[in-house]
């Protein structure tokens, strides 16, 4: 399993999160949240296959965030705007192996507004009620680890998962997280899944595949380095949001 990176950006730690800081204090944003974890809500829909490859597709709603075990208010969140990550993942044909990905791609995504609706995991997929127009990215990555397991904590058929993704910040990330966001940091997420329905459905096909759908299992998303973002919601609101196109550029 994949550590945390060391930063090679010429500065320490304490020095990359002052200066994203003073980035902020000299554009007059006094909205800069300092916190070390997503709290998230996990929706999964999955095609697995007899041979053990598989198609999996995530939404991880962002329910709240902490620092260092702490609650921390991120205003506006839920109301003002959204905050999801969406994750595709490719599994190898397995054969008896543990499983083995082949692909693990992610997005942080902002929806200005708030109003992408519920989101739900289908046999059909999994999204938001009322789509994802106008939302648009804060970093995005690709695969360094990833491992699952089932086990009886804290009930029998308990589903884990432990994925780490190298990342690069987007121009609107750039924005949002200053420099306590840099490209080459790692996203860890730590998800828990209980083996009943809900949050967790099998459907069985013929030939022995099957579908997966999970609604609200749960969650951690953190750096690997554990390392606290400063993230400015300033640029998250309508207004403000609609300054970056649906890929996370500057228009």
């Amino acid at each position: 399993m994949a550590h945390g990176m060391t930063h090679g950006h010429g500065m320490d730690d304490d020095d990359q999160n002052q200066s994203g800081q003073d980035d902020r204090h000299e554009r007059g944003d006094d909205r800069a949240v300092t916190f070390n974890q997503f709290d998230i809500a996990n929706y999964l829909h999955a095609d697995n296959k007899a041979d053990g490859s598989a198609i999996e597709d995530f939404v991880f709603q962002v329910k709240g965030v902490e620092q260092n075990g702490t609650h921390v208010t991120l205003p506006g969140l839920g109301s003002d705007f959204g905050m999801y990550f969406t994750v595709h993942a490719v599994l190898d044909p397995a054969n008896g192996a543990p499983p083995h990905f082949s692909k693990l791609d992610i997005s942080l995504m902002v929806d200005p507004g708030n109003n992408n609706g519920a989101v739900s995991a289908t046999t059909g997929g999994v999204g938001f009620a009322n789509g994802t127009g106008g939302d648009f990215a804060l970093a995005t990555g690709s695969l360094v680890s990833a491992a699952l397991n089932i086990d009886a904590d804290p009930v029998p058929n308990t589903r884990h998962a432990n994925f780490v993704e190298q990342v690069t910040p987007t121009a609107a990330g750039r924005e949002v997280f200053g420099n306590s966001l840099n490209t080459g940091d790692q996203f860890r997420e730590l998800l828990t899944t209980l083996g009943s329905n809900p949050p967790f459905d099998l459907i069985p096909l013929p030939g022995g595949d099957f579908t997966v759908v999970v609604n609200g299992g749960t969650g951690t998303v953190q750096l690997t380095s554990l390392n606290s973002l400063s993230f400015s919601t300033v640029d998250l609101t309508h207004d403000h949001g609609r300054a970056f196109d649906g890929v996370g550029h500057s228009q």
